[in-house]
């Protein structure tokens, strides 16, 4: 069996989604929380979701036949997506947790244990999420040396480059062939500058999942005014609204701004 998601913005109210057949678990989930429903010895069940409140909420029917000689039940599990509790569970609901594409599913696994015994270790998510962040920068220094030293690389001939590209405009071949023999004289790999950082983007798309995903986040305080991780971090409130800021002003976000100009500028 394969498990279906279905988003939100998919079911219409006038014609809801409908699915029929044996089935192991079916739940609905916002950001934190979750309630699931397994049919206990059903042969089949009839399922229905539909939007309620102008897509505000969702309702979900599951209608299962009378079976007299198995009899029935319906399990319900309604709380938090909590990984332990719900693998844990009898309805084996773990994989109901959205944690990305099927192929980032166990990174974004692996980074939540990681966090969690980090929370262990030093109970304060804010100091775990620093850690698990440096930890994944110290396993992939490598690459994002060489991909630096590349992106250097090419910088140094960017002036040789240039020249070809005006001398040979109107020959592409023989500029493709100039611009290679070019990079095999300073010993260059053109893919050297962004496969590097290609080959980083699933555990940086993991690590995003897992801290958008976890409930433990919610109302955890760090320091100073960053008292709810799962929140923006707000200094103060505007009169007004700015166009992409809004009417809030964070500080990380700032920071972070400032780091990033000061990095590219090294």
């Amino acid at each position: 069996q394969k498990l279906q998601r279905k988003k939100l913005n998919s079911i219409k109210e006038n014609a809801p989604l409908a699915l029929s057949g044996k089935m192991e678990w079916a739940a609905l989930t916002n950001k934190y929380f979750i309630i699931g429903l397994a049919p206990q010895n059903a042969p089949g069940v009839e399922l229905a979701i539909r939007p309620l409140n102008q897509h505000k909420t969702l309702g979900l029917t599951m209608k299962v036949p009378l079976v007299a000689s198995a009899g029935n039940a319906i399990a319900v599990y309604a709380g938090p997506q909590e990984i332990a509790f719900l693998e844990a569970s009898p309805l084996h609901l773990g994989e109901a947790i959205d944690y990305g594409w099927s192929i980032i599913q166990p990174i974004s696994q692996l980074l939540l244990r990681g966090l969690k015994l980090f929370y262990k270790l030093i109970p304060n998510y804010g100091i775990a999420i620093i850690l698990i962040s440096t930890l994944t920068k110290l396993v992939f220094y490598r690459l994002t040396h060489q991909s630096i030293k590349s992106m250097k690389d090419m910088k140094k001939v960017q002036g040789e480059l240039e020249e070809i590209r005006k001398k040979l405009k109107n020959d592409p071949k023989r500029m493709n062939e100039a611009t290679m023999a070019l990079y095999k004289k300073y010993g260059i790999n053109p893919m050297s500058g962004c496969l590097p950082m290609l080959l980083q983007m699933p555990v940086f798309m993991a690590l995003y999942n897992v801290l958008n995903r976890t409930i433990e986040l919610r109302g955890a305080p760090f320091m100073l005014w960053i008292r709810d991780l799962s929140a923006p971090d707000v200094l103060f409130g505007l009169p007004f609204s700015l166009p992409f800021i809004g009417a809030n002003v964070s500080a990380l976000p700032i920071v972070m701004g400032v780091a990033t100009f000061f990095q590219q500028k090294m």
